[in-house]
């Protein structure tokens, strides 16, 4: 966590010029820009969003507001890492920051549930702030407008939860909580973190010794052009998953030397359906279920 966090600090405050210039107001007339949105307008949205999820936490759930204020701003920050390392590795490092995230949430509020409740919020923040990137990635080379798909990614995410809340709902309804069928690695990681500290409290979990050696080389192969986000990744992640990028890597790269570059970046499609359609499977199966 260390070594991923300070990875992706370094270059993030090189660029406090670039940032700062995409919020400042006008001055002296126009700012010429060849972007068709205002940076303002989407960050006073994430602000207001943000009001409304501490409010609605401090009057449903009694979470203390300065808590959640703290959250929600650390929040923002490791969205920022969050791109970073995804867009140097093409490895999500939001599992990782919020085990972090998590660590801190419990110091704060001594509670865990509220300390849960915390983590699947910044948890959707990290992971929105992704998929967002990526695809103003992609619409940025293939020409579209970044004002519309600001726009889409808002409909898509109320649209999402509504639709998402309606299926996770039939699978509780068709497995139920308890049924071995029910797995929710997440839930469990969460609750495994959270008895963890409540056992043997923070320093017991964290280690701050490991954590500023993780920052120091973290800071140090930024510095010298290494992949730190990725290497933090591969030692933070469990051996089966990282296996599979790696044989993938390895696929990939075979198939470069003897096809060609071009040839290989056609099977990106390839590798996208495999994805696409386990996630089809494991909803075609709950449908299944439903009806007979």
């Amino acid at each position: 966590m260390g070594m991923a966090l300070f990875s992706a600090l370094l270059p993030i405050c090189k660029q406090w010029r670039t940032l700062g210039d995409a919020f400042r107001f006008k001055r002296n007339g126009q700012i010429k820009t060849d972007r068709d949105y205002s940076l303002k307008t989407v960050g006073f949205a994430v602000i207001l969003l943000n009001i409304a999820m501490i409010a609605f936490c401090n009057t449903y759930y009694h979470i203390p507001v300065a808590a959640l204020t703290i959250c929600a701003v650390l929040s923002m920050i490791f969205a920022m890492i969050a791109v970073r390392v995804f867009a140097e590795s093409g490895l999500s490092a939001g599992i990782a920051l919020n085990i972090f995230m998590v660590v801190i949430a419990y110091s704060l509020t001594k509670n865990g549930v509220y300390t849960s409740l915390i983590a699947f919020t910044n948890f959707n923040t990290f992971i929105l702030a992704q998929t967002t990137m990526y695809d103003l990635k992609i619409g940025q080379e293939v020409g579209n407008s970044p004002k519309k798909q600001i726009k889409t990614q808002f409909i898509g995410i109320l649209v999402g939860s509504i639709a998402g809340a309606g299926l996770f709902y039939a699978i509780i309804t068709v497995f139920g909580l308890k049924d071995d069928m029910f797995v929710f690695p997440f839930a469990k990681m969460y609750y495994s973190v959270i008895t963890g500290l409540a056992d043997g409290g923070v320093s017991g979990f964290f280690d701050i010794g490991r954590f500023g050696l993780g920052a120091v080389l973290g800071g140090v192969f930024s510095v010298i052009g290494l992949p730190a986000g990725g290497i933090a990744l591969a030692l933070y992640l469990a051996p089966r998953t990282i296996l599979g990028l790696a044989l993938g890597g390895v696929i990939r790269f075979i198939v470069e030397k003897r096809k060609g570059l071009e040839f290989s970046e056609r099977l990106d499609n390839v590798a996208t359906g495999f994805v696409i359609g386990d996630a089809l499977v494991c909803v075609l199966m709950v449908v299944l279920s439903l009806l007979w």
